[in-house]
């Protein structure tokens, strides 16, 4: 009933999407080190902004992590709302400035709720 592309075609076609195969490994592979990446950065934002505030507080290596994953996010709406990136650029060239200063904003509003 439905239309079965021979594997050559993906071959040709969609080289970095696919392999020789037509099964998308290669994309899983690339998106779970994405999100590995994201942990990553995202602990250390989130220590950084945990360092920089002032006052005690009381997040565990999880709630850190997300904390400087949310505070990326923040960070990257008003990096965006100031200047656009060049159009094809991987990245905002204040990424990881605006990151910290996302996640400190996001330390202030949780402080504030949580007391």
């Amino acid at each position: 009933m439905g239309f079965a592309a021979p594997a050559e075609f993906f071959c040709e076609k969609n080289r970095h999407s696919f392999n020789c195969h037509g099964s998308l490994s290669g994309l899983t592979d690339r998106s779970m080190l994405h999100i590995i990446w994201y942990i990553i950065v995202g602990f250390i934002v989130g220590l950084i902004a945990r360092a920089i505030m002032p006052g005690a507080q009381h997040l565990g290596f999880i709630m850190t992590t997300l904390l400087g994953i949310a505070g990326s996010i923040v960070g990257g709406f008003i990096g965006r709302l100031f200047s656009k990136p060049e159009p094809g650029s991987t990245f905002h060239a204040a990424g990881l400035i605006m990151s910290i200063i996302g996640a400190i904003i996001l330390l202030f509003i949780w402080i504030k709720l949580v007391a």
